[in-house]
């Protein structure tokens, strides 16, 4: 029997399993380390007769035999690799041999205490929770627990930085708590990081799609405690459409439905309205996400602090006639004449539609036309320098 073949048999009867492998050379030296969540499957394929990269296919010429070690799960086949790529400095390996660890999440001992991205396990008492399988996943889960639970992302420290700058935007819009105005004592922060502790170390499962044979089982299999992520489901043609099947085989995981995505929420799709439309789930509700940043907007709408500036982005005007009203009058200001023009003549009944440089375009329902009625002094010329730049006072 051909020591390939004999490779190959081994690798069949492998278990279908968390686990790490190691490969071997004739001088029975560790050559690659590597983890799988399902270690026949990973293994057999090196000794399959299919097409491989450069670096693999001259490791797999190499190989004489190999080991492997079985896991409880993918957390722990991910830590045993890390540790031994570094016992053993595989010649194949190029992760993780410059003395770099997996990253980790790690909740700082501090008055205030902070999400943090690391690779270093120190002998603190801060806590750590990990590793992840790439510094993205980290960084999206602090963005994620920062966003919901309205943590700092900022850097200044606390409670050293408490009142020495005013708020920033963040706090505006009621993305983050504010420590730096004084009002958050340590032990209301400590108790809304108790709660990132706990849902950094509860079991998260991850869905190959969100809906299917996959998402279905890993649903079903959720204990109380634990969380599923689903893949996607933006690009399900489905999602747009808001087709019957779609949104049943969504609403079927659930009895609570909860919308906490601000940024799409006002998207007449199957995720975001279909099923509560349909009456598919028993209970559904808006997330304190969402209900923090419809307060903030709420106020900032109907009793702003004038004077004020208020930025709005995007090309449909008719989005923000609204916004526009109530935070401006009667008065719609264009930059410039050809856009004001175009407005004026569908909106030119509801607002006085004037340029920066004070052209009057329509004035209560009346189209004026081109540059005529001209307001002197009214607006600042676009070519007016106000300020270099920003400033953080500003």
């Amino acid at each position: 029997m051909s020591i390939l073949q004999r490779l190959r048999d081994k690798a069949n009867s492998l278990p279908t399993v968390p686990g790490v492998y190691i490969m071997k050379d004739k001088a029975n030296t560790v050559i690659y380390v590597g983890k799988s969540r399902k270690l026949k499957a990973r293994v057999s394929q090196y000794f399959q007769n299919s097409e491989k990269n450069i670096k693999t296919a001259n490791m797999v010429r190499q190989v004489k035999d190999f080991d492997y070690y079985v896991c409880d799960t993918e957390i722990e086949a991910l830590s045993l690799e890390n540790t031994l790529i570094k016992q053993y400095n595989p010649k194949y390996n190029i992760r993780l041999k410059d003395a770099k660890s997996y990253p980790y999440i790690k909740i700082t001992d501090e008055e205030y205490p902070r999400l943090v991205f690391t690779r270093k396990r120190e002998k603190d008492k801060a806590r750590y929770y990990g590793p992840y399988s790439g510094s993205g996943t980290a960084y999206s889960l602090i963005e994620l627990l920062s966003r919901t639970l309205r943590l700092p992302t900022c850097s200044r420290r606390f409670p050293k930085d408490i009142g020495r700058e005013r708020p920033c935007i963040y706090y505006q819009m009621g993305r983050c708590s504010g420590i730096c105005t004084g009002k958050v004592t340590p032990e209301e922060h400590k108790a809304t990081m108790r709660y990132a502790a706990e849902l950094l170390g509860g079991k998260v499962t991850f869905a190959t799609d969100v809906i299917g044979a996959d998402a279905k089982a890993k649903v079903e299999a959720c204990k109380e405690g634990e969380c599923v992520l689903l893949e996607n489901l933006r690009f399900h043609k489905g999602e747009e459409k808001k087709t019957p099947e779609f949104m049943q085989a969504l609403a079927s995981y659930c009895e609570v439905y909860v919308n906490d995505a601000f940024g799409t929420a006002h998207r007449s799709h199957s995720s975001t309205a279909g099923i509560v439309e349909e009456g598919l789930v028993t209970v559904a509700a808006c997330g304190f996400l969402i209900e923090k940043e419809l307060s903030v907007m709420a106020d900032t709408l109907e009793n702003p602090d004038r004077p004020f500036v208020a930025i709005l982005g995007g090309a449909k005007v008719a989005d923000k006639l609204n916004v526009i009203s109530n935070l401006l009058g009667n008065t719609l200001v264009c930059d410039n004449i050809a856009n004001a023009t175009a407005i004026a003549k569908k909106y030119g009944n509801m607002f006085k539609i004037v340029t920066l440089d004070g052209d009057v375009i329509a004035t209560s329902g009346s189209m004026t036309g081109g540059s005529r009625g001209k307001e002197a002094g009214s607006f600042l010329s676009t070519e007016r320098k106000i300020q270099e730049r920003f400033i953080s006072s500003a």
